[in-house]
């Protein structure tokens, strides 16, 4: 025990030397950095910086992660809309599977549509009773319905009766018959006639002036212009038609002066005529100048 009391008093001694060294070393340091040391006392106990940050991030993980291997950061916004972009091009190619898809595989791959069998079935009654045994009959599958009737009773005047009824005209259009019978389909609610816009297009180029303004530079000249005037909804376009309105011009009065301008300005005013999105085909003759 003699002997170890010499070193405890020792090593006590070095141990209140270093702590008095190191208050020292401390209060000259305060007295150099005064504002430093006053925020330090001040400052309450905080997360780590590199954790505080990262939890104030998206994906904190995700992010960290990709900085460490010095890619850019994930940009939610591009995400949105490359999600946008992808879901607009999905519909465009539902609509051109659907255009260029043939009526008859449409109606045999869509579900059945009750209501509007319903509907067309007792519009068809109207026309020819559909009594037991009867081979003609309606269906309807999603926005098609079809008569079924053999093509010997296609020209049964019962049916053209039904082909030209209010409620094949205000609710179907016909389409191209197939080898089990008629086809039509369901008109877009918000469709308009396409025989209405082409006769308010008629009227009013006929009101402009415009045929009587090529008389009077042309004058003398005898005949008409006849012209057949077609409008082709988008789901129609193809095949040799085009979209939209088209003219085609025949008649005594074609390839003359005053033909070339009665023709280029009714062209020029039925390309002006803002058509809606939905509207039916349809096809009208027009004379210039009226007989």
């Amino acid at each position: 025990m003699g002997t170890r009391r010499p070193f405890d008093l020792v090593l006590g001694a070095l141990v209140l030397l270093s702590l008095g060294a190191n208050g020292l070393l401390f209060a000259r340091w305060r007295a150099v950095h005064p504002a430093i040391s006053a925020e330090a006392a001040e400052a309450k106990p905080t997360a780590p910086p590199a954790f505080a940050e990262a939890w104030r991030r998206p994906f904190p993980g995700l992010r960290a992660g990709l900085l460490a291997r010095g890619a850019a950061p994930v940009a939610l916004d591009s995400c949105v809309q490359e999600t946008s972009r992808l879901s607009s091009a999905l519909g465009e190619v539902d609509r051109l599977r659907e255009q260029h898809t043939p009526a008859r595989e449409r109606f045999k791959s869509a579900d059945p549509n009750r209501s509007l069998t319903t509907a067309f079935t007792a519009a068809l009654d109207s026309h020819i009773p559909l009594s037991a045994g009867s081979p003609v009959r309606a269906e309807c599958r999603g926005n098609l319905c079809r008569v079924f009737v053999p093509p010997a009773g296609r020209s049964d005047q019962r049916l053209v009766a039904l082909r030209e009824s209010q409620f094949v005209g205000e609710n179907l259009k016909e389409l191209d018959p197939d080898d089990e019978g008629l086809l039509f389909e369901q008109k877009h609610p918000d469709s308009i006639s396409g025989s209405d816009l082409l006769q308010n297009a008629l009227q009013d180029f006929e009101s402009s002036g415009a045929v009587e303004a090529c008389q009077a530079k042309f004058p003398g000249a005898s005949g008409t212009l006849d012209a057949q005037v077609t409008i082709v909804p988008p789901d129609q376009a193809g095949q040799g038609q085009t979209q939209g309105i088209s003219v085609r011009s025949a008649g005594a009065l074609a390839g003359t002066p005053l033909g070339k301008c009665i023709d280029g300005a009714f062209q020029r005013a039925l390309m002006a005529v803002a058509l809606p999105e939905h509207y039916d085909g349809a096809s009208l003759m027009a004379q210039y100048p009226k007989p």
